[in-house]
């Protein structure tokens, strides 16, 4: 509870898990009802997973127990979208006619539809003395706000006259900050229309095993989404777009559900699929380490690609193939006749293997330490492009080769529960 305000006393609530269960129903912040794979239960890095962790998720759920440890749940869900605008490589759809995407930046949501419905998540689930299995699907929300209108000031003064709602332009100009340009129009333009609302959807299944009587046990869980992606990686990057940059090199992928502009004709649904599994052997009942794994893979199809390609350009009128103009904080730009040549390729992978020991010195006191390596088989892998610095940040505006990644991690932690 917070007391303190500018206004004066005030009294806020916050809790990770507060619900009501009856009957039944089960209602207020819980984990999701998709979730099975727990994630955080073998890493204190919580590497990708559609688990929706310690924080919980708000959920309206039904579940019917059929005896003998089988039961289903319907649950109407917080909406899994991204928490960051539709111009960006991490929103829930992107609108590419908005221009220059900024790569693991987080702003206000300012460009997709508002959100009609909640997420629907259906599971069927069995829970025995060998351990348990799980399968389930979801339907969200994939909608697009409005296409921008045209950036339009430099094909001006070339002497060009662009339609107002164009496509072609306003993906190719939209954002620019140079001199002599004016940027699309960040939060699109009514008069310009919107792509037809667009239904994602996510399947997946799992199993946890009991191993022997010591408590050992090896869980898994694989999704296949289309237009959902924090169905298969909610977790770790839930947050944001991997990007890694290293000397002068860098990897980096676009998570998101969709994208759309007037090329496009609609939103084009991204495609994301992922595997965990791990494997918790117990030395003592209060010792133990764990083995775990991720892959993860992430699609575009031809016209998504093209249109996220397009808006990653920058006019080189009368400059070098590799120039640096002015462009979005965190961005990366392409030349047009690398976009044309199928150098600009937004499919990539990501996969994690790690191992974590912990020691319980009581039940509510422990110890341990978590070794993670990451591999981010990058986007456009093998061409080089322009990266515009972050504001503040060490990198400087440059061209940069694009190549996968390697990222390894240790992590330490001591945690002590001060109410059992």
């Amino acid at each position: 509870m917070n007391y303190d305000s500018p206004q004066g006393t005030t009294t806020n609530f916050s809790a990770n898990r507060a619900f009501i269960q009856f009957a039944g129903f089960t209602i207020g912040t819980v984990q999701s009802f998709y979730d099975f794979y727990q994630s955080p239960a073998s890493s204190f890095f919580a590497p990708p997973a559609s688990n929706t962790g310690d924080r919980g998720w708000k959920v309206f759920a039904y579940t019917a127990q059929y005896g003998n440890g089988f039961s289903a749940t319907f649950s109407i869900e917080e909406s899994r979208s991204f928490p960051t605008g539709g111009n960006i490589p991490n929103a829930g759809v992107i609108n590419t006619n908005l221009g220059n995407l900024p790569l693991g930046v987080n702003n206000p949501d300012n460009d997709r539809a508002k959100q009609r419905f909640p997420d629907l998540v259906q599971n069927w689930r069995v829970d025995q003395t060998w351990g348990s299995a799980q399968l389930m699907i979801a339907a969200h929300d994939v909608s697009g706000g409005y296409y921008a209108a045209n950036a339009g000031s430099l094909l001006t003064a070339a002497g060009f006259t662009p339609a107002p709602c164009s496509g072609v332009t306003a993906g190719f100009l939209g954002g620019l900050g140079g001199p002599g340009t004016a940027p699309g129009t960040v939060t699109g333009s009514e008069p310009c229309g919107h792509p037809a609302d667009k239904l994602g959807w996510a399947v997946g299944g799992g199993s946890r095993h009991n191993v022997g009587t010591s408590g050992d046990y090896f869980q898994w869980q694989v999704n296949y989404t289309q237009g959902a992606v924090r169905y298969a990686a909610f977790t770790a990057p839930g947050a944001f777009s991997p990007i890694q940059l290293n000397g002068q090199n860098l990897g980096y992928g676009i998570f998101s559900d969709g994208v759309y502009s007037n090329a496009t004709g609609d939103v084009q649904l991204t495609t994301a699929w992922g595997i965990n599994a791990a494997y918790d052997h117990l030395w003592l009942p209060n010792f133990r380490t764990s083995i775990y794994g991720f892959y993860g893979r992430f699609e575009y199809g031809a016209n998504a690609n093209l249109a996220i390609c397009n808006a990653q350009t920058r006019p080189n009128i009368g400059l070098s193939p590799f120039a640096t103009p002015s462009g979005t904080p965190g961005s990366i730009a392409f030349t047009p006749v690398q976009v044309a040549q199928g150098q600009c390729n937004n499919n990539f992978n990501w996969w994690v293997v790690g191992s974590r020991t912990q020691y319980n010195f009581t039940p509510w006191f422990y110890v341990g330490f978590d070794v993670i390596y990451q591999k981010l088989e990058t986007a456009s892998n093998g061409t080089f492009a322009t990266f515009s610095a972050l504001t503040g940040a060490a990198k400087p505006t440059a061209v940069y080769q694009i190549k996968d990644q390697d990222n390894y991690g240790l992590r330490i932690r001591g945690h002590r529960d001060i109410v059992p």
